[in-house]
């Protein structure tokens, strides 16, 4: 939706909680003179909808090519900081048979984690344009509209690699690293051991402040 927002200079309203983009989101832009129809769809994890707003998405995209108003060019918005799931999805979207660009999000995010993607290695052995953008800053967008424009009329690309993660592996660079307190937090909150002993006290300190912190307070009304 941000991406939205900078490519066509219009206001949209972002939400992140399940079940509320339901509904795509239509507006214009321009490349030169070249008008561009941009549909914003809401998030899909694969080609099988679990859910109303995944089914959204998925009925408007297999309109792909049969001259029902589907996509003319397909862009996917992947987070570089995941590359190897998101790159199945990728291998996944080019079973639709339509020219794709990719939208790489999270570049600064995946280096700050220790990741550096090759942006241009990544590019040629996809085979299709790979544009680095900021969804906050807008960095990039330019590019991105252009990219959109010139493969309006072009072929689909070749299958993806079937290794894809042994892509993923090859265009990143580093050492991940994990993301600080909050990793160190998940990895005792999420134990198996650990974790439900962590929700039993949590729940019987509420139980604790409900009837017993609170009960002067309750006596004092």
């Amino acid at each position: 939706t941000s991406l939205l927002m900078h490519l066509t200079g219009s206001p949209q309203r972002p939400v992140n909680f399940p079940g509320t983009s339901v509904e795509r989101a239509e507006s214009v832009a321009k490349c030169g003179g070249f008008p561009l129809r941009v549909v914003d769809l809401p998030g899909i994890v694969s080609l099988e909808p679990s859910s109303r707003d995944e089914r959204v998405t998925l009925d408007y995209l297999r309109l792909a090519g049969g001259g029902q108003g589907g996509p003319d060019v397909v862009v996917a918005v992947l987070d570089a900081g995941k590359l190897a799931v998101e790159l199945r999805l990728l291998q996944r979207l080019r079973t639709l048979g339509r020219p794709l660009v990719v939208a790489l999000t999270k570049v600064d995010v995946a280096a700050r984690d220790g990741t550096k993607v090759d942006v241009d290695r990544l590019q040629r052995a996809l085979g299709i344009p790979v544009l680095p953008v900021d969804g906050f800053r807008g960095t990039g967008i330019e590019d991105l509209r252009c990219a959109i424009a010139a493969m309006a009329e072009a072929t689909p690309a070749p299958a993806l690699p079937v290794d894809v993660v042994g892509l993923a592996r090859e265009v990143g660079s580093g050492t991940p690293r994990g993301r600080g307190a909050t990793d160190r937090l998940d990895r005792f909150a999420l134990h198996a051991i650990t974790g439900p002993l962590l929700l039993a006290f949590v729940m019987l300190l509420v139980f604790q402040l409900v009837f017993t912190a609170a009960e002067p307070f309750v006596a004092l009304v």
